[in-house]
């Protein structure tokens, strides 16, 4: 392997080298499980100049490292980056709706991922993958510790169970969030540092999710401007105003949101400390040392 190319260890050296790195995301979406992640998917997609792919399932990345992985059922190297491309059925369906939604051609000028698991990367993974591009970008999205706790216990109750949150005693709504169950008890504070750190503070994007819901269009372009595609109002989809209201409505009991205060005290006082910093900042924020 020569010099110019990423000395990298979880990746095989030989899809590396035989891979082509222009394939490689140009950004992440890095956000936790309920933030609005389907929606940014769905938005950042419709825009003409943006490539992501129809799944965030996808796993290399999120595997690297992890017991989980296994060359005999993971996908390899090479395949994710093929994953990245578009098929001819994609792009001309992708070329129609440019069209007709802005009198545009479907023409992508940046490459993206995302999943909610890359919130959970390692130090040593972003590490590695930082190496692929060095002018990688990610972009997190920050929501109340309790409310993102509070929605994520929702949908597991209502799915797995088939029970409203409100009807869980609030010792077994307890132990479930001390499970740790998509992330809950990560800090903020740690996973922006992590993330600085490899790619630089100006390569990372902070939002609010409670400022998304009051103004996506305002959010969606400011990310538009970071990632440096076009800007305009009408790559924000109209309804995303009473989309996202609703995602930050709950009927969950104030029982369990004492509960969810209790057990993410450490979370929430990290998040509020963040706040802080980035009303300072006016929205800038640098952590890494």
């Amino acid at each position: 392997m020569n010099d110019s190319q990423p000395r990298v260890r979880r990746i095989s050296l030989h899809d590396v080298s035989e891979s082509d790195l222009s394939r490689f995301p140009d950004f992440l979406v890095i956000s936790p499980p309920e933030t609005g992640t389907e929606w940014l998917h769905a938005n950042l997609s419709a825009h003409p100049q943006v490539f992501l792919p129809q799944s965030t399932e996808n796993k290399f990345i999120a595997d690297l490292g992890t017991k989980r992985r296994s060359p005999f059922v993971q996908p390899s190297f090479r395949q994710y980056l093929e994953h990245l491309q578009d098929t001819p059925g994609r792009f001309a369906k992708k070329t129609f709706e440019a069209l007709r939604r802005f009198g545009t051609v479907y023409r992508p000028q940046i490459i993206g991922d995302m999943s909610e698991s890359y919130a959970s990367l390692s130090r040593e993974v972003v590490e590695e993958i930082a190496m692929l591009n060095s002018g990688l970008k990610a972009i997190l999205i920050l929501r109340d510790p309790v409310d993102r706790a509070v929605a994520s216990a929702e949908k597991v109750f209502a799915r797995k169970f088939g029970v409203s949150l409100n009807q869980i005693p609030d010792s077994e709504l307890g132990v479930f969030l001390r499970s740790d169950y998509e992330g809950q008890s990560m800090l903020y504070s740690e996973l922006i540092e992590r993330w600085q750190g490899q790619l630089g503070s100006g390569n990372v994007f902070l939002g609010q999710f409670e400022a998304l819901c009051r103004a996506p269009a305002q959010l969606l372009g400011e990310i538009h401007q970071f990632l440096g595609v076009e800007t305009r109002d009408r790559y924000c989809a109209e309804n995303s105003r009473t989309q996202l209201e609703a995602l930050n409505q709950s009927k969950v009991s104030g029982s369990a949101r004492r509960v969810a205060a209790q057990v993410l005290e450490e979370q929430v006082a990290d998040y509020r400390q963040l706040l802080k910093l980035l009303d300072q900042d006016r929205g800038s924020l640098a952590l890494s040392s």
